[in-house]
């Protein structure tokens, strides 16, 4: 939780010269052309998920993709990455070998 307010306050120029930049800005208007601009938020929130709940990637990836693109409180995100860890522990658990 600690990388949560540095995300969002230390980094946001950075993301915000990101944001900017012409292959990214050019990628995010040919994604919302072509899937729409709620699919294209769906998808982040998606593609977060899986960052936190996956047990091989850092969860630190998917805390920073939703703390610098998003309007998430801090305990909406400390409730989401509990229930997404426990998630995939689980999945990990139940999955045959």
């Amino acid at each position: 939780m600690l990388i949560f307010p540095v995300v969002r306050i230390s980094f946001q120029k950075e993301i915000n010269r990101v944001k900017r930049h012409f292959v990214l800005k050019t990628l995010n208007h040919a994604i919302e052309w072509s899937l729409g601009k709620r699919l294209k938020h769906y998808l982040m929130w998606i593609f977060a998920g899986i960052l936190i709940a996956s047990p091989w990637l850092p969860d630190e990836a998917g805390m920073t993709v939703l703390s610098g693109l998003t309007k998430i409180k801090p305990l909406t995100l400390a409730i989401l990455c509990f229930v997404l860890n426990t998630l995939g522990i689980f999945i990990l658990l139940v999955a045959p070998l």
